[in-house]
């Protein structure tokens, strides 16, 4: 028994046209199938040729140019340099734009009063200086080292800038002394008069250049010339003339403090630095006092007040302001200025505040 078809039933059917319509559908379902699969894989193609999508700004690597150094080394910002003055029991202390009015007698930072200084008092690294006129009172807030400077005189009693000045030249050093300001300026040594629209030139202390103090117990304001070798020593008083010094030293640089009755200049030389106390009117070297242990070549005579001498280096020294002998020392360093009373000081260092007790400090407490 045969299951299959036989030749002439096989042919017969394959010509049939239920037979011809299953095989055209058939390859139609074909070719469509060929269709999709082409799309598809072009499709798939066209993907792969496209750019990859680019990574969120804040996740993508920063890729140097060439030819182009790119630096590791992180910026750093200098802060403004902190400065400090006392006069009559009150602090006046400038950070940033900052100054803020301290009682010394009050509690430590309780301010009565601040006030809002020009911008570029907060410039980085700038650094400002605070000097009080001991006969009127006026005080005077300076940013040194600028171009163009600022002088700002504040009112004591109210605390508000009363006059604002600019003026091109640079100023190095200020001392401020009966309603007269002093700048000291790479071309020599400028006033500001009481009621002067911009700096003057003193004409005889053009090109004397360096440190000032001013010395209300005698009615002066005392200036160093160390652009002069040797150093020369100038005496200028209110209306009237300068006055040189027949006195000279020799010093690559020197600061000076004027405490009471006694006058302190700190000579450097190369690499060594003395201590001289001057003749009130000579102005001639008297006493020469070895520095305290601890203090390099580099220290200086920070401004201070109320009796008090200080040196400032390597760390703060209190010296005795009669005989120049250290009394008590303090681990701060690079001090600028100090305001010291009742039995306590404030002390400018960088761009921070310090206050310690002058109890150790037995002579000017």
């Amino acid at each position: 028994m045969h299951w299959g078809m036989s030749d002439s039933e096989e042919e017969l059917a394959q010509n049939s046209p239920l037979s011809r319509r299953v095989r055209w559908i058939a390859w139609s379902a074909v070719a469509a199938l060929a269709v999709t699969a082409a799309v598809v894989l072009a499709t798939r193609a066209s993907h792969s040729t496209r750019h990859p999508t680019a990574a969120p700004t804040h996740a993508s690597p920063v890729v140097p140019a060439p030819n182009v150094r790119t630096s590791t080394r992180p910026r750093t910002t200098v802060p403004p340099r902190t400065a400090v003055a006392g006069a009559d029991g009150i602090w006046w202390e400038v950070q940033g734009r900052t100054l803020y009015v301290e009682s010394a007698s009050g509690r430590p930072h309780k301010f009565a009063r601040s006030i809002a200084l020009p911008p570029q008092f907060a410039a980085p690294g700038s650094r400002a200086t605070v000097a009080v006129d001991p006969v009127t009172g006026w005080v005077w807030v300076v940013l040194e080292d600028s171009s163009p400077s600022f002088m700002l005189r504040v009112s004591a009693r109210s605390a508000r800038i009363m006059r604002e000045i600019r003026w091109p030249t640079p100023v190095r050093d200020v001392a401020a002394y009966a309603r007269q300001l002093y700048l000291s300026t790479d071309q020599g040594t400028a006033t500001l008069p009481p009621h002067g629209k911009q700096p003057r030139m003193v004409p005889e202390l053009a090109g004397v250049v360096g440190p000032l103090a001013a010395d209300p117990m005698r009615h002066r304001v005392i200036a160093l010339d160390l652009v002069s070798h040797p150093a020369r020593i100038w005496a200028v008083a209110p209306d009237t003339s300068p006055v040189q010094s027949d006195a000279s030293f020799s010093a690559d640089r020197a600061t000076i403090a004027i405490v009471g009755r006694a006058i302190w200049i700190l000579a450097t030389n190369g690499t060594h630095a003395s201590l001289r106390r001057l003749d009130s009117t000579t102005l001639r070297p008297t006493r020469s006092v070895r520095l305290p242990d601890g203090l390099s070549a580099r220290a200086i005579l920070a401004s201070g007040d109320d009796g008090a001498l200080w040196l400032s280096g390597d760390r703060l020294v209190c010296a005795d302001p009669t005989t120049g002998t250290a009394l008590h020392a303090w681990p701060y360093r690079d001090v600028d200025s100090v305001a010291s009373g009742r039995g306590r000081a404030l002390i400018a260092a960088g761009s921070r505040f310090y206050r310690v007790s002058l109890r150790p400090c037995r002579a000017v407490s």
